[in-house]
């Protein structure tokens, strides 16, 4: 069995290598970690991650996608709210509807930096004008 490391952790694994593969980029590793969760590289040591290491890359994991998926509905819902801030719109409504929407823009804004980000926090909602 081949393995392609990337950070030392095993990314690609393959039986045969392709005739358009170049046999330097893979590590030849014994078949006994065929059903290894992850494999890692520790030097010159080639193992089966641990439970442990393997319930932190899943978290790390969770924690990045949920944030780039938390960032994505954020910016949209920015998006949405931009024609509440033209200033045909903005001139219609009264200072407690202003006040709501400025409030809810930086609420927005600030999400990424509250404590708790991704995993325990929500997105605002958007006001009802």
């Amino acid at each position: 069995m081949f393995v392609k490391f990337e950070n030392n952790k095993g990314v690609h694994i393959v039986g045969i290598l392709g005739p358009d593969e170049n046999v330097a980029d893979w590590t030849l590793v014994d078949d006994s970690l065929m059903d290894a969760r992850r494999i890692i590289k520790d030097g010159d040591t080639i193992r089966a991650a641990t439970e442990e290491e393997v319930a932190a890359e899943l978290a790390e994991l969770l924690v990045s996608s949920t944030a780039r998926s938390l960032t994505w509905k954020r910016d949209e819902a920015l998006r949405a709210s931009d024609n509440l801030v033209l200033a045909d719109r903005w001139a219609s409504f009264t200072d407690a509807q202003k006040a709501e929407v400025t409030a809810y823009r930086k609420a927005l804004r600030d999400l990424p930096t509250l404590t708790g980000f991704p995993l325990a926090v929500t997105l605002p909602t958007a006001p009802v004008l």
